[in-house]
């Protein structure tokens, strides 16, 4: 069986990030040590970040209108809290990845992880026939 058979019957998920691995691997010319040492801290860095986007958006859950203005200032406060938060999650892991691969490798992830993310939307709306459902 081909591999795009194969991918074609992962859950779409698996699909997407599958896709994203070797998209940021083609991106980043891993050598073979530093993909070794690379995922790992990778894939922990995207454990911790969903996790942080997870608890943001539990907080963030009533409706505006629903809101008092005391309300509203408390979310905005979370809402930047979580903001930082990443921030200086991103800062802890581009030590870690530092050790594993080049600043301009580390830059070209930041980049690549955008990019995938535009061309991933830029699909799901094609597929949906252009359609805005925002």
């Amino acid at each position: 069986m081909l591999a795009t058979e194969l991918l074609a019957q992962m859950p779409a998920n698996d699909r997407i990030q599958a896709n994203k691995v070797a998209f940021i691997t083609n991106k980043l010319n891993l050598t073979p040590k530093q993909a070794e040492q690379f995922w790992p801290i990778f894939n922990e860095f995207e454990t911790k970040r969903k996790d942080l986007k997870g608890t943001f958006k539990e907080s963030t859950e009533m409706a505006q209108g629903e809101m008092s203005d005391n309300q509203a200032k408390d979310e905005v406060k979370k809402m930047l809290q979580g903001r930082q938060q990443e921030v200086d999650l991103e800062k802890e892991f581009a030590d870690k990845f530092m050790k594993v691969i080049t600043p301009k490798q580390l830059l070209t992830l930041f980049h690549s992880e955008k990019e995938f993310t535009r061309m991933l939307v830029k699909r799901l709306r094609e597929k949906r026939g252009g359609r805005r459902e925002f």
